[in-house]
């Protein structure tokens, strides 16, 4: 098992390199312990607690995992020099960071809860995944934030008709992309799929889901 990130996906590699930069801003010396596993590492890991001695530490069997495919990476964090596991606030306070960066962080699922494990599926399912499909790379803004005017928000955008146009619905198109949200096309148009990804990033920071990117919803995507 690797701890190379140069392994992963190109875009949850740089995802990877902006969580530790983010955490070391934040005063957590994070490291990371485990990136891309092959399926006979994967079925390894899986036969622990299981028909090998150790505790569980898996419930992905062998191309189960996002691991497999260069789409996860797990961390550890230090505390005077020696890795901790059992401090729960300095995993939490990691996980909410990468969460901010657009990563899926293990430490919020319902069951199985896994704090060091940080994953970017790009939309996709192990299924997909299996049948040979790949995450769509998201376009990364080319233009500052400044020359977006994304640190002002000068109206709400919403779904109309004729719809919303303007270098403001650009920047959010473009930064839900950057989250991996799906956008039909950053064209600056504000139409039914832009709404769409707008009440999905709502729903995961546990917003109003009305679609409408008022004060709130913009402040949260670029804060």
């Amino acid at each position: 098992m690797s701890k190379d990130i140069s392994l992963l996906n190109s875009y949850v590699k740089s995802l990877a390199e902006k969580f530790l930069s983010k955490c070391k801003e934040e005063g957590l010396d994070v490291i990371i312990i485990q990136t891309l596993r092959s399926i006979d590492e994967q079925d390894t890991l899986y036969s622990q607690g299981r028909s090998k001695p150790g505790s569980i530490v898996t419930n992905a069997k062998g191309g189960y995992s996002m691991h497999n495919y260069g789409l996860a990476f797990d961390i550890a964090i230090k505390k005077n020099g020696s890795i901790v596991w059992e401090d729960e606030k300095l995993y939490y306070k990691a996980g909410k960071i990468g969460e901010s960066l657009g990563l899926e962080w293990g430490g919020s699922w319902k069951s199985f809860k896994d704090y060091p494990h940080f994953q970017w599926t790009g939309g996709l399912t192990i299924q997909d995944l299996l049948s040979g499909k790949k995450p769509k790379i998201p376009i990364t803004p080319s233009t500052t934030r400044s020359s977006e005017n994304v640190e002002t928000l000068t109206r709400s955008l919403k779904l109309t008709n004729p719809c919303m146009k303007g270098n403001d619905v650009l920047a959010l198109q473009k930064k839900l992309s950057s989250l991996g949200y799906k956008i039909e096309s950053i064209d600056g148009v504000f139409g039914e799929k832009t709404s769409k990804a707008v009440i999905a990033f709502q729903k995961s920071k546990k917003l109003i889901q009305d679609g409408i990117v008022g004060k709130s919803t913009w402040n949260a995507l670029f804060k």
